[in-house]
């Protein structure tokens, strides 16, 4: 929300919002001096310095309405150790950016800010080789055009930090040879790459592996020496491998991430200091509804892969804390496969479901060299026939403890040695449709072994939804979604259906509906009834956004900032507008917006109170659920004139605090409850106040010539 900050609060810059001015703050150092309309002092975000920072249309002149290209105008006026900020708009590209051997240089989108890649592109739009630091956020890149498919490569020597960036259009081109979405590689050991916060929901047509040459979601090659982070990510629909991470001397670390529908692996890496932590997977071919060619061959919708190639790295990949779950798919080696070439490897705290028949949950090949794999409380179930939960082939020396199998499909076998020595499975309860553990030329050593129909709710932290009936009377039919799996909890019913990641219920006259889900609560919809008539809630935590009533305030006015305090008579959360800086306590908002913006909250319950607490009530807008409402328990006072020629002076008391309205004239007196005004022919005035209006006289003039109404009721 850009605009003039001489009458907001706060001593915010000239030519920076409160809004950009907040967001740049919380992660940078000496943002004070950033401006639009001139080079600024330096700025420091997520350990990147700057010494300036450009506002890009005011200071280069480049379009942000998408009508004229940007990449020629950008790529004449760049200059080295710069922060450039877009403000909010379309900026067309023609052509990548690209340069070597920079110091540094960021990219910072300030609103909804949209690279649009051109029809028939197939490169990278952000392309930089041998930077020392780089920074890209808050960019959505806009590849929705036929044909189309673009990404952001960098190769830094020192910190590289991509942030807060979305992909829109599904990355299809007709040539072979499609570009990747990301490609990172860091130059030293001691550097570090961030990738975080990332969407890309359609990478690409999974059919599309073009011999090697298909889509790659993030790509870190043999050139990276220092560490790769990707983390809080959404990634899904690649067609060559999602994380393709194999084959780099560096580290590699995802976490906190969501993989859904890659072909041949969503995540693989190889050895020593990569990992995968706390990260959700699916591969369901139900939920995947990009193109089809190209499935029969080439298709592999693995999970994780570990393998190395001929590279000579050493052992010690970890994989934890991780959800994994193979419903439905043409060809999967294994929810977690392991190569040849991988090393030893240790997976713990994990949770893998397999419903497509005769896939193994993990899969270990035979070894180049004695690599034994470690299976340490996980937790494998599913409806699969055939084939094992667990293969250690020629896996000498592996592990299976404090584990739990409940695999009973028809000949599924819960651990299967071949000819593989020394192997232990301790401490684990095995139900199996098959043999619970087989041995093929060796001897496994058991201890501790139990048999039931049955494994603990999950071994990785899951989530309960609950979902409550909460009206008199009134039933509902729901539909809720999730990122993760979803199972059913003690309080479903039978006629409860679930569908991938998505439950259809219906709950009335109190009732309660409970499911146990991994990942997040994604979508919540009232499919009949009343969405007051249920509240939904996850571990016991109402999700307000869910079911709650949308309370917007929006800016109004031209230029002036309005500080507002808004009362709810029960629970109030953030919505997906509001701002760090607006305040929640109890039942209570007290927020800012300005110059078009927009603050959202969701809340039960009833408004029952709103306040202009800075600037001018007539530069706000007020609105439950998209509809326009009385302040709280504030009134109109609208006094017009109705007289052909008389005009008239009045003054007005009232009980509470009164305010200008949208109509009141500069001239007109507005000081605590009193209120003195002018109208003359044909004009009128307007005013809102709290409490009741206890006086209104004419000073001046007839009082025949004017008519005085409260909330639409004279006087």
């Amino acid at each position: 929300m850009p605009h003039d900050h001489e009458d907001s609060p706060g001593g915010i810059p000239s030519g920076l919002d409160r809004r950009s001015f907040l967001r740049l703050g919380g992660a940078a150092v000496g943002t004070a001096a950033l401006a639009s309309s001139s080079a600024a002092a330096a700025v420091t975000r997520y350990d990147i310095t700057f010494s300036r920072s450009v506002n890009v249309v005011e200071e280069y002149g480049v379009d942000p309405t998408g009508s004229e290209r940007v990449d020629d105008v950008l790529q004449e006026h760049i200059e080295d150790d710069t922060l450039l900020i877009f403000p909010e708009g379309e900026y067309r590209f023609e052509g990548k950016l690209a340069e070597y051997g920079m110091d540094r240089l960021g990219f910072y989108g300030d609103g909804d800010v949209r690279f649009v890649a051109p029809d028939g592109f197939n490169d990278m739009l952000i392309d930089y080789n041998m930077i020392g630091e780089i920074l890209v956020e808050g960019i959505t890149l806009d590849m929705t055009a036929p044909n189309t498919v673009t990404g952001i490569d960098i190769d830094a020597k020192y910190r590289a930090v991509v942030e807060d960036v979305t992909y829109e259009g599904r990355g299809v081109h007709e040539d072979t040879g499609t570009t990747s979405a990301f490609g990172m590689s860091m130059k030293n050991d001691d550097a570090v790459g961030i990738i975080r916060n990332v969407s890309v929901e359609e990478g690409g047509a999974l059919g599309h592996y073009e011999g090697g040459n298909g889509r790659i979601g993030v790509y870190v090659g043999p050139k990276n020496e220092g560490t790769v982070r990707i983390e809080n990510t959404t990634l899904a629909d690649f067609p060559n491998n999602c994380v393709y991470a194999s084959k780099t001397p560096g580290n590699v670390e995802v976490v906190d991430c969501t993989f859904r529908n890659n072909n041949v692996a969503s995540v693989r890496i190889s050895g020593e200091g990569s990992f995968v932590k706390n990260s959700t997977f699916l591969i369901d071919l139900d939920q995947y509804d990009g193109p089809t060619d190209g499935m029969d061959y080439s298709f592999n919708t693995r999970g994780i892969w570990l393998e190395q190639g001929s590279f000579d790295f050493p052992g010690g990949a970890v994989i934890e804390g991780c959800d994994i779950t193979v419903v439905d798919t043409r060809s999967c080696s294994g929810a977690i496969a392991l190569a040849g070439s991988a090393k030893e490897t240790t997976i713990r705290d994990t949770e893998i479901r397999v419903d497509t028949d005769s896939t193994n949950a993990i899969r270990r090949k035979p070894p180049n060299d004695y690599a034994p794999l470690t299976v340490d409380n996980v937790t494998i179930t599913g409806s699969a026939d055939g084939g094992q939960a667990i293969l250690l082939w020629e896996a000498d020396g592996s592990v299976v403890k404090n584990s739990c199998l409940y695999v009973p499909g028809t000949n599924r076998d819960g651990v299967r040695a071949l000819e593989a020595s020394n192997c232990t499975v301790e401490n684990t309860n095995i139900s199996a449709g098959g043999i619970r553990v087989r041995e093929d030329n060796t001897t496994v050593s058991t201890a501790d072994l139990t048999e039931i129909d049955a494994c603990p709710v999950s071994s990785v932290d899951r989530k309960e939804l609950l979902i409550e009936s909460v009206g008199d009377e009134g039933a509902v039919d729901f539909e809720a979604t999730v990122s993760g799996d979803v199972e059913r909890g003690p309080l479903a019913e039978d006629y409860d259906q679930i569908d991938g990641s998505t439950v259809l219920g219906h709950v009335a006259g109190g009732g309660k509906d409970s499911f146990m889900f991994t990942g997040d609560l994604t979508d919540f919809d009232v499919t009949f009834g009343d969405y007051s008539d249920v509240r939904v809630s996850v571990d016991g935590e109402e999700q307000l956004w869910a079911t709650g009533k949308k309370l917007e305030i929006r800016s109004v006015g031209d230029e002036k900032a309005v500080n507002f305090e808004a009362t709810v008579d029960g629970s109030v959360e953030r919505g997906d507008l509001a701002e760090p800086y607006d305040d929640i306590s109890g039942g209570t908002i007290e927020g800012h917006v300005a110059n078009g913006g927009v603050d959202t909250f969701r809340f039960t319950g009833d408004l029952t109170n709103f306040d202009v607490t800075y600037g001018d009530s007539a530069d706000v807008a007020v609105l439950v659920d998209g509809e326009q409402v009385s302040w709280g328990t504030s009134h109109r006072l609208l006094v017009e004139s109705v007289g052909d020629e008389g005009a008239v002076d009045f003054t007005a008391t009232v009980s509470g605090e009164a305010w200008r309205g949208d109509l009141a004239e500069d001239y007109d007196y507005v000081s605590g409850d009193t209120i003195e005004g002018h109208v003359a022919a044909g004009k009128a005035d307007s005013y809102r106040f709290t409490g009741e209006l206890t006086d209104f006289s004419v000073t001046f003039g007839d009082k025949r010539d004017v008519r005085a109404s409260v909330d639409g009721d004279t006087i």
